[in-house]
């Protein structure tokens, strides 16, 4: 088991025991692992492992009416390389597991990506988690659980949520910027038909009179 850089050790180790040793019975609980393999490992990896490996991915479905599910952005990068099969995702609020949507989605770089990763990636979100799906799958209740206030340590417990905000407030920035600009582009272009219309408009009522000139010249 792992998670982050020591999800994706995790799996290699366990793909490259299983072949090396056939009948060993190989168990891999991974969370938040980035990709690390081609199509052909990925294959390898079904065929050697199947059923054995679990790679969870910490997940939030956000409060708001029609919310769509969002994960960690590590888990879809690099996007050269290939996930795991078998992909489930973890809820960091509740510890239901979903079967992975989108499995194969690439991540992008970027503000976005930032505040998945801080929000969804570490310890501490992870270890939350597995708890209180364990308290579920046991039948207990989500109240019994408490989260662990500083799984990385206190300084680096900070300096995460700083770099959540900050990356927050990028994308809600951008947004805003993306929304304006979309504003004024619609206010110049119903600018843009109003004028064409008048034109056309103008065109229209000039025909008949230039047919009058044209008569009385004649």
């Amino acid at each position: 088991s792992g998670i982050s850089h020591g999800a994706a050790l995790a799996q290699a180790a366990a793909l490259q025991f299983r072949i090396r040793q056939p009948t060993a019975d190989v168990l891999v609980v991974t969370w938040n692992a980035y990709r690390w393999t081609n199509d052909v490992g990925r294959a390898v990896a079904e065929i050697e492992l199947g059923g054995r490996l679990l790679p969870l991915v910490l997940s939030r479905r956000g409060i708001e009416p029609h919310a769509t599910r969002y994960w960690d952005s590590v888990t879809g990068f690099p996007a050269n390389y290939v996930p795991m099969p078998n992909l489930v995702f973890l809820d960091a609020d509740t510890g239901q597991m979903f079967v992975h949507t989108a499995p194969n989605q690439n991540s992008s770089f970027g503000a976005a990506f930032l505040m998945r990763m801080f929000e969804l990636h570490f310890a501490k979100a992870a270890i939350n988690a597995t708890k209180k799906a364990t308290v579920l799958s046991l039948g207990g209740r989500d109240e019994q659980i408490t989260d662990d206030m500083y799984s990385v340590g206190p300084l680096a417990e900070a300096l995460q949520q700083k770099l959540l905000n900050t990356s927050e407030h990028f994308v809600r920035s951008g947004r805003r910027i993306k929304k304006a600009t979309s504003a004024e582009i619609a206010h110049v272009r119903n600018r843009f038909s109003s004028a064409s219309r008048d034109l056309r408009r103008g065109a229209t009522e000039l025909q008949p009179s230039a047919r009058a000139r044209a008569s009385v010249s004649k």
